[in-house]
């Protein structure tokens, strides 16, 4: 799968054919939609450490992406995201039930 519409077109098939999608099937369209995006998105590794999520890009200007396109996740850039130079660590502890959606935003913004 190469496109995120692809995501979103199993999610509705799965919908008429069953019905509501229960709990598991989210999380694993949302962990393909988090695959998806890392590759586009030129991402070695997403792993966790703690409650931290870390994301390691292929190249050193990737986090430099991230600043420069971080408009929407500027709330939480203080003390929840902490960018460095090989690396972007997100603190779950902080981002609350938020982590998900920033996590995204933040895939997002380095395909740019």
């Amino acid at each position: 799968m190469e496109h995120i519409e692809e995501v979103g077109d199993i999610a509705r098939e799965f919908q008429d054919r069953f019905g509501p999608l229960p709990e598991p099937v989210e999380n694993l369209l949302y962990i393909v939609r988090i695959k998806v995006l890392a590759t586009r998105a030129k991402i070695t590794s997403i792993s966790t450490q703690g409650r931290q999520i870390v994301i390691k890009p292929q190249t050193t200007d990737a986090p430099l992406k991230i600043r420069g396109a971080a408009g929407v996740m500027s709330k939480y850039l203080d003390s929840a995201i902490r960018i460095g130079a090989t690396q972007i660590k997100l603190d779950m502890r902080l981002l609350g039930d938020r982590w998900r959606v920033v996590l995204e935003e933040i895939l997002g913004s380095n395909c740019a």
